[in-house]
C-alpha cells in the first residue's frame, strides 16, 4: 500500500463567500498555486479601518509628546504643576500602548486579508472539491478540497506475525 508524505485538507482559515475556484479537479497543482478566493470585501474594509486607527494613534502620540515637551519647560519656570506634567507622562505612555494595541489590530487584518486566497502548501496533486463557487465557507466547514503529494511516497507493507518471526530466525 502506498501513502503520501504529505496530505492536506485544505481549509478556510477565515468565512466569507468563495468567489472562485482556480484549479480543475485531479490537476497536478504546483506550490503556492492559487486554488480558491473567499470574497475579500470585508477583509479590505477591515484593514482600511486598522490603518486610519494606526493613523490616529500616531497623530494622538504627537500630541502627548507636544503636550509633555511643553509641560517639561514649563515646569522648569514653575508655570505648571507637577500633576499636570505627570498627568502629561502618563498620557504619552497610555498613546504609545494604543499604537501598539492599533499596529497589532492591523496586522491581524492583513493576515486575515491574506487568508481570503487559498494557496498550495506543496506541490502535489488536488482532488475534487468539497464547495461550489457563491457557497459560504467558515473555518469550521468541512475541507474545501485535499491536496495530495505524489513524490515521494511511503510504501506500507502488511507482514503477518509468522513471517515476522521467521524472519528473526
Amino acid at each position: 500500500r502506498t501513502v503520501a508524505v504529505n496530505d492536506a485538507k485544505l481549509r478556510a482559515q477565515v468565512e466569507g463567500y468563495l468567489l472562485e475556484r482556480k484549479f480543475e479537479e485531479g490537476d497536478d497543482i504546483e506550490q503556492g498555486a492559487e486554488l480558491f478566493i473567499i470574497d475579500p470585501a470585508l477583509y479590505e474594509a477591515g484593514v482600511a479601518a486598522a490603518e486610519g486607527k494606526v493613523a490616529q494613534t500616531k497623530a494622538a502620540l504627537s500630541r502627548a509628546n507636544k503636550d509633555l515637551a511643553r509641560y517639561r519647560t514649563l515646569i522648569q519656570k514653575q508655570n505648571v504643576s507637577q500633576q499636570k506634567l505627570d498627568e502629561s507622562e502618563s498620557d504619552k505612555l497610555q498613546e504609545e500602548a494604543n499604537l501598539k494595541s492599533a499596529e497589532a489590530a492591523l496586522q491581524k487584518a492583513r493576515i486575515d486579508l491574506s487568508h481570503t486566497v487559498i494557496r498550495a502548501p506543496f506541490r502535489g496533486r488536488i482532488g475534487r472539491s468539497a464547495a461550489s463557487v457563491g457557497e459560504l465557507v467558515t473555518p469550521q466547514s468541512d475541507p474545501l478540497a485535499r491536496l495530495v503529494e505524489l513524490d515521494p511516497i511511503y510504501a506500507n507493507f502488511s507482514v503477518s506475525e509468522r513471517d515476522v518471526i521467521a524472519a528473526k530466525r
